[in-house]
């Protein structure tokens, strides 16, 4: 289990990571590509992915197409989880933001109450 500073650290490090990445990509995949979507705060769902998938590799690539929080309860370790891989195999794990991961309905279905609360983030002021 991460500490709230833990956690903090590493939603700043993805963050970094994905804002140094263009926005469009173009890949040549040589072996496997698993594309993973709608997790929505299910550990259960990320783990039967990966399980699916197997370890992320030269050979074996993964793409999350977003919607990684909202609706289930563990939403900040699903985020937390996705962007570890991404920053542990940067080559092999690709993300897309969905629209679950935008300012306003992360608000709406409580994303960022949860994020608060399991870290030490504050909020983003309003204006």
């Amino acid at each position: 289990r991460l500490s709230a500073d833990e956690l903090s650290q590493l939603l700043r490090s993805g963050a970094d990571a994905l804002r140094a990445e263009p926005i469009v990509a173009d890949m040549e995949v040589v072996g496997r590509l698993t594309v993973v979507g709608d997790l929505h705060g299910s550990l259960a769902d990320l783990g039967a992915a990966l399980d699916l998938c197997g370890r992320p590799g030269t050979k074996t690539r993964i793409i999350f197409n977003g919607d990684f929080v909202d609706r289930g309860a563990d939403g900040a370790e699903v985020l937390a989880a996705v962007l570890a891989l991404k920053l542990a195999f940067p080559r092999s794990v690709h993300l897309n933001r969905g629209n679950h991961e935008d300012a306003s309905l992360s608000k709406v279905y409580d994303f960022e109450r949860e994020l608060v609360g399991k870290s030490r983030l504050r909020r983003p002021s309003r204006g």
